[in-house]
């Protein structure tokens, strides 16, 4: 499973995404 996958099952949204990488 890829990390992003991983944090939308966890029930995060893009911007909660983003924020991680930048």
């Amino acid at each position: 499973m890829d990390f992003e996958e991983y944090l939308w099952a966890k029930g995060y949204k893009d911007e909660d995404i983003n924020y991680l990488f930048i």
